[in-house]
Protein backbone atom coordinates (compact mmCIF):
# COMPACT_ATOMS: atom_id res chain seq x y z
CA UNK A 1 0.00 0.00 0.00
CA UNK A 2 1.30 3.46 -0.95
CA UNK A 3 1.13 6.12 1.76
CA UNK A 4 -1.13 9.07 0.93
CA UNK A 5 1.82 11.35 1.68
CA UNK A 6 3.49 9.99 -1.45
CA UNK A 7 0.45 10.74 -3.62
CA UNK A 8 -0.09 14.41 -2.66
CA UNK A 9 1.67 16.67 -5.17
CA UNK A 10 2.10 20.31 -6.13
CA UNK A 11 0.87 21.16 -9.64
CA UNK A 12 2.61 23.99 -11.51
CA UNK A 13 1.29 25.29 -14.84
CA UNK A 14 3.22 27.53 -17.25
CA UNK A 15 1.00 29.54 -19.62
CA UNK A 16 3.89 30.96 -21.63
CA UNK A 17 5.88 34.22 -21.66
CA UNK A 18 3.02 36.23 -23.17
CA UNK A 19 0.57 35.32 -20.38
CA UNK A 20 0.06 37.53 -17.34
CA UNK A 21 0.35 36.03 -14.85
CA UNK A 22 2.47 33.35 -16.43
CA UNK A 23 2.35 30.67 -13.73
CA UNK A 24 -0.53 29.09 -11.85
CA UNK A 25 -0.16 26.84 -8.85
CA UNK A 26 -2.30 24.09 -7.40
CA UNK A 27 -2.33 20.75 -5.66
CA UNK A 28 -3.18 17.25 -6.80
CA UNK A 29 -3.25 13.58 -5.97
CA UNK A 30 -1.73 10.66 -7.87
CA UNK A 31 -4.83 8.46 -8.09
CA UNK A 32 -3.12 5.70 -10.09
CA UNK A 33 0.09 5.04 -12.00
CA UNK A 34 0.59 8.11 -14.19
CA UNK A 35 -2.76 9.84 -13.49
CA UNK A 36 -3.07 12.91 -11.24
CA UNK A 37 -6.36 14.41 -10.08
CA UNK A 38 -6.32 18.20 -9.76
CA UNK A 39 -8.49 21.29 -10.37
CA UNK A 40 -9.44 22.12 -13.97
CA UNK A 41 -8.75 25.84 -13.71
CA UNK A 42 -5.21 25.13 -12.48
CA UNK A 43 -4.19 23.49 -15.76
CA UNK A 44 -6.70 24.57 -18.44
CA UNK A 45 -4.88 26.24 -21.34
CA UNK A 46 -1.39 25.69 -19.93
CA UNK A 47 1.54 25.22 -22.31
CA UNK A 48 3.51 23.14 -19.82
CA UNK A 49 2.53 21.36 -16.61
CA UNK A 50 4.68 19.59 -14.09
CA UNK A 51 4.26 18.25 -10.58
CA UNK A 52 6.46 18.11 -7.50
CA UNK A 53 6.12 15.75 -4.55
CA UNK A 54 7.67 16.26 -1.16
CA UNK A 55 11.06 15.46 -2.68
CA UNK A 56 10.54 18.58 -4.89
CA UNK A 57 11.71 16.75 -7.99
CA UNK A 58 9.98 17.94 -11.17
CA UNK A 59 7.93 15.43 -13.14
CA UNK A 60 6.48 16.48 -16.49
CA UNK A 61 2.76 16.00 -17.13
CA UNK A 62 0.42 16.32 -20.11
CA UNK A 63 -3.10 17.75 -20.21
CA UNK A 64 -5.78 16.07 -22.34
CA UNK A 65 -8.62 18.59 -22.99
CA UNK A 66 -11.08 15.67 -22.95
CA UNK A 67 -10.28 15.18 -19.28
CA UNK A 68 -10.49 18.81 -18.18
CA UNK A 69 -13.83 19.81 -16.68
CA UNK A 70 -15.62 23.14 -16.59
CA UNK A 71 -14.20 25.30 -13.75
CA UNK A 72 -17.65 26.83 -13.24
CA UNK A 73 -19.31 23.47 -12.63
CA UNK A 74 -17.09 20.39 -12.37
CA UNK A 75 -13.71 21.90 -11.55
CA UNK A 76 -11.75 18.68 -12.00
CA UNK A 77 -8.98 17.55 -14.33
CA UNK A 78 -6.99 14.38 -14.87
CA UNK A 79 -3.43 14.94 -16.10
CA UNK A 80 -0.98 12.25 -17.19
CA UNK A 81 2.63 11.99 -16.04
CA UNK A 82 5.42 11.08 -18.44
CA UNK A 83 6.87 8.87 -15.71
CA UNK A 84 4.82 6.03 -14.24
CA UNK A 85 4.85 6.13 -10.45
CA UNK A 86 3.81 2.50 -10.20
CA UNK A 87 1.21 3.44 -7.60
CA UNK A 88 -1.89 1.22 -7.53
CA UNK A 89 -5.29 2.85 -8.03
CA UNK A 90 -6.90 4.50 -5.01
CA UNK A 91 -10.29 3.20 -3.98
CA UNK A 92 -13.16 5.54 -4.88
CA UNK A 93 -16.84 5.66 -4.00
CA UNK A 94 -19.94 7.55 -5.09
CA UNK A 95 -21.89 9.55 -2.51
CA UNK A 96 -25.50 8.39 -2.07
CA UNK A 97 -27.76 11.45 -1.89
CA UNK A 98 -31.02 9.50 -1.93
CA UNK A 99 -31.09 8.70 1.79
CA UNK A 100 -34.40 9.10 3.65
CA UNK A 101 -32.60 10.82 6.54
CA UNK A 102 -29.97 13.60 6.55
CA UNK A 103 -26.49 12.15 6.30
CA UNK A 104 -23.12 13.63 7.21
CA UNK A 105 -19.83 12.16 6.03
CA UNK A 106 -17.40 12.52 8.91
CA UNK A 107 -13.64 12.04 9.11
CA UNK A 108 -12.95 13.98 5.89
CA UNK A 109 -9.46 15.33 5.38
CA UNK A 110 -8.02 17.68 2.79
CA UNK A 111 -4.34 18.32 2.17
CA UNK A 112 -2.57 20.59 -0.30
CA UNK A 113 0.13 23.18 -0.95
CA UNK A 114 -1.33 26.63 -0.08
CA UNK A 115 0.55 29.84 -0.86
CA UNK A 116 0.94 30.86 2.78
CA UNK A 117 3.20 27.83 3.29
CA UNK A 118 5.66 29.03 0.65
CA UNK A 119 9.20 29.84 1.73
CA UNK A 120 12.29 30.87 -0.22
CA UNK A 121 15.25 28.58 0.39
CA UNK A 122 18.55 29.12 -1.39
CA UNK A 123 16.85 31.27 -4.02
CA UNK A 124 14.04 28.78 -4.72
CA UNK A 125 10.40 29.01 -3.67
CA UNK A 126 9.32 25.87 -1.82
CA UNK A 127 5.84 25.14 -0.47
CA UNK A 128 4.92 22.80 2.34
CA UNK A 129 1.63 20.99 2.89
CA UNK A 130 -1.31 21.84 5.13
CA UNK A 131 -4.00 19.38 6.17
CA UNK A 132 -7.38 20.11 7.72
CA UNK A 133 -10.32 17.96 8.77
CA UNK A 134 -14.03 18.41 8.39
CA UNK A 135 -17.29 16.88 7.23
CA UNK A 136 -19.59 16.84 4.20
CA UNK A 137 -23.35 17.29 4.46
CA UNK A 138 -24.84 14.99 1.83
CA UNK A 139 -28.04 17.06 1.44
CA UNK A 140 -26.31 20.44 1.06
CA UNK A 141 -26.17 22.16 -2.37
CA UNK A 142 -28.63 19.79 -4.05
CA UNK A 143 -29.51 22.31 -6.78
CA UNK A 144 -25.92 22.85 -7.89
CA UNK A 145 -25.24 19.13 -7.35
CA UNK A 146 -21.98 19.87 -5.61
CA UNK A 147 -20.52 18.62 -2.34
CA UNK A 148 -19.06 21.08 0.15
CA UNK A 149 -16.37 20.25 2.69
CA UNK A 150 -16.99 22.11 5.95
CA UNK A 151 -13.70 22.38 7.84
CA UNK A 152 -13.86 22.28 11.61
CA UNK A 153 -10.80 24.45 12.22
CA UNK A 154 -8.78 26.95 10.22
CA UNK A 155 -5.10 26.08 9.63
CA UNK A 156 -4.21 29.74 10.18
CA UNK A 157 -5.82 33.03 11.21
CA UNK A 158 -8.43 34.12 8.70
CA UNK A 159 -7.33 37.04 6.48
CA UNK A 160 -9.57 40.05 6.05
CA UNK A 161 -10.62 38.75 2.64
CA UNK A 162 -10.27 35.23 1.30
CA UNK A 163 -9.79 31.81 2.85
CA UNK A 164 -7.03 30.08 4.82
CA UNK A 165 -6.55 27.44 2.10
CA UNK A 166 -6.78 29.86 -0.81
CA UNK A 167 -4.20 29.44 -3.55
CA UNK A 168 -3.97 25.66 -3.22
CA UNK A 169 -6.12 24.63 -6.20
CA UNK A 170 -6.95 20.95 -6.22
CA UNK A 171 -5.92 19.69 -2.76
CA UNK A 172 -7.05 16.12 -2.28
CA UNK A 173 -10.04 15.55 -0.03
CA UNK A 174 -10.29 12.05 1.39
CA UNK A 175 -13.21 10.70 3.42
CA UNK A 176 -12.70 7.51 5.41
CA UNK A 177 -13.28 4.93 4.04
CA UNK A 178 -14.14 6.57 0.71
CA UNK A 179 -11.72 7.72 -1.96
CA UNK A 180 -10.37 11.06 -3.12
CA UNK A 181 -11.98 14.15 -4.56
CA UNK A 182 -10.46 17.50 -5.40
CA UNK A 183 -11.16 20.86 -3.82
CA UNK A 184 -10.70 24.15 -5.61
CA UNK A 185 -9.05 27.51 -5.00
CA UNK A 186 -6.57 29.46 -7.09
CA UNK A 187 -3.02 30.79 -7.14
CA UNK A 188 -1.23 32.51 -10.00
CA UNK A 189 1.78 34.72 -10.62
CA UNK A 190 4.03 36.15 -13.29
CA UNK A 191 7.36 35.02 -11.91
CA UNK A 192 8.94 31.55 -12.14
CA UNK A 193 8.53 29.13 -9.20
CA UNK A 194 12.10 29.88 -8.13
CA UNK A 195 11.10 33.45 -7.18
CA UNK A 196 9.07 34.64 -4.25
CA UNK A 197 6.65 37.30 -5.54
CA UNK A 198 3.11 36.23 -6.43
CA UNK A 199 -0.34 37.48 -7.38
CA UNK A 200 -3.40 35.57 -6.31
CA UNK A 201 -7.15 35.48 -6.20
CA UNK A 202 -9.52 32.99 -4.63
CA UNK A 203 -13.05 31.64 -4.83
CA UNK A 204 -15.01 29.33 -2.48
CA UNK A 205 -13.69 25.80 -2.07
CA UNK A 206 -15.90 22.93 -3.17
CA UNK A 207 -15.73 19.29 -4.20
CA UNK A 208 -17.39 17.50 -7.06
CA UNK A 209 -19.58 14.46 -6.48
CA UNK A 210 -18.67 12.62 -9.66
CA UNK A 211 -16.44 12.19 -12.68
CA UNK A 212 -18.91 13.30 -15.33
CA UNK A 213 -17.92 16.47 -17.16
CA UNK A 214 -19.48 18.38 -20.07
CA UNK A 215 -16.34 17.63 -22.11
CA UNK A 216 -16.40 13.84 -21.78
CA UNK A 217 -18.45 11.02 -20.30
CA UNK A 218 -18.02 9.71 -16.80
CA UNK A 219 -17.00 6.27 -18.07
CA UNK A 220 -14.05 7.80 -19.94
CA UNK A 221 -12.89 9.62 -16.80
CA UNK A 222 -13.24 6.54 -14.63
CA UNK A 223 -11.26 4.42 -17.10
CA UNK A 224 -8.51 7.04 -17.25
CA UNK A 225 -8.18 7.21 -13.48
CA UNK A 226 -8.79 3.54 -12.72
CA UNK A 227 -7.87 1.43 -15.78
CA UNK A 228 -8.72 -2.25 -15.58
Amino acid sequence: MVALAERVVEVISDFGPSASPRYRYGSGCVVSGRTVLTAAHAVMGAETVWIRGRDKRRREAHVDPLHVGDPESVDLALIELDEDTGFPALMAAAVDRSSAVPEVIDRCHTVGYPAFKERTTQGSAVRDTVGVGGHISVLASLVSDMLTLQVTASPRSLPQHGQPLAQSSGPVCRAHPCGPASTSSESSRSTPPERERRRSRSHPSHTSNGWTTPRSGGRSWAWRAWPA
